[in-house]
């Protein structure tokens, strides 16, 4: 990953690793110097499973620095392949980041969106509902969530995503890709089909 990201010229600005079931799936985060602004900049979640359980998958991203989020777009650029011998991880992360990059330029059109418009309370409560019974995020995050998006300025869906994102963090790994994910699906991050190498 990291002679891809240099191949194109791309850095990356902060690394972050966690290890699940014995050590057989590994996740990452990785917030690069791409797209950046004050507020955030690209990001790249990744899972992988060396017991064969699972493909290998990215999601772009953003990292927003104010509360030290990710932001995911919930589209899944999923990689063709299992861990198996004849698996070239570098020509399948090669065909990966190009549908990153898009996916990421979108991501970053559609937060400029989600800033827009003011999110009535009835809304929020609406949508935070949605969230909760769709098993988004587990049920005892309603009240955390609401009091964080309440006691902040931005009444935006940019800010009600943040307040969800804040608590969706200290979930486990698994959990907390899975959150961000879903939270971008259904924020309009991402779309509806997963991307497939």
């Amino acid at each position: 990953m990291h002679e891809e990201l240099a191949r194109r010229e791309i850095q990356i600005a902060k690394e972050e690793y966690a290890i699940q079931r014995e050590g057989n799936y590994l996740f990452a985060a990785l917030t690069l110097n791409w797209l950046q602004t004050e507020e955030f900049a690209a990001a790249i979640a990744f899972r992988h499973s060396n017991d064969k359980t699972e493909s290998m998958k990215m999601y772009a991203g953003v990292h927003v620095f104010v509360c030290d989020n990710m932001c995911l777009s919930g589209d899944e650029i999923v990689m063709n392949r299992r861990h198996t011998n004849r698996f070239n991880p570098a020509a399948e992360l090669s065909k990966a980041f190009d549908r990153y990059k898009d996916g990421a330029l979108v991501l970053q059109r559609t937060i400029e969106d989600m800033k827009a418009g003011r999110l009535s309370d009835i809304s929020a409560e609406a949508m935070l509902f949605q969230i909760i019974y769709q098993k988004i995020l587990p049920s005892r995050m309603l009240i955390p969530v609401a009091d964080s998006f309440y006691s902040q300025d931005d009444r935006t869906d940019w800010g009600l995503l943040n307040a969800c994102t804040l608590h969706a963090k200290n979930l486990p790994p698994n959990g907390n890709m899975r959150a961000h994910a879903r939270l971008g699906k259904y924020f309009g991050l991402g779309k509806v089909d997963p991307f497939t190498c």
